[in-house]
């Protein structure tokens, strides 16, 4: 059962249940050479259209959290390891992110992201969190980037463009 739920999700599999009892009823009740009753024609269209509303509202549900996950990337904490002089953000679960994946940090400025910093993904928890080394600075101290106002002002972004890594190599 466990296998199931976490291939499929609760949803899918009492779904598939009920739809099993409806389809296992329609039969037992009706024979293939009657004609069906108008009301169960009637009862049958309208849990019809139930179920699409139901799938289609599933999968705006679906879209909108996937794009959230795949947009959103919260930085909840960072501090300074005793043994390192280089912070580490601690992240919230993120499909996107990876051991060794590079990412770019922004400030936000009024309307402008500034570019402020660079880091490497070097641990993603069993809790899905993942951890953030920063590697690279740019216009702000480390001291100033880890403080937990600065932090709500961050924006962090997969990936990093060939401008900034040509830049870290000079």
């Amino acid at each position: 059962m466990k296998i199931l739920l976490s291939l499929f999700g609760t949803e899918t599999i009492w779904a598939f249940l009920v739809s099993g009892v409806f389809a296992f009823t329609l039969w037992v009740c009706i024979q293939p050479n009657q004609s069906i009753p108008a009301w169960l024609f009637i009862i049958v269209l309208f849990l019809f259209l139930i179920s699409v509303l139901i799938i289609g509202a599933l999968l705006v549900k679906l879209s909108k959290t996937t794009a959230d996950n795949l947009l959103t990337i919260n930085i909840k904490t960072a501090h300074i390891p005793a043994n390192s002089s280089k912070p580490i953000f601690l992240l919230s679960p993120n499909n996107l992110l990876f051991i060794d994946a590079y990412v770019t940090i922004h400030r936000l400025n009024g309307y402008f992201e500034n570019y402020v910093a660079t880091g490497k993904v070097i641990n993603v928890q069993s809790d899905g969190f993942i951890q953030v080394e920063i590697f690279h600075t740019e216009h702000i101290s480390i001291e100033v980037l880890i403080q937990p106002t600065t932090l709500k002002s961050l924006i962090l972004k997969h990936g990093i463009s060939s401008r900034i890594l040509d830049s870290l190599h000079e």
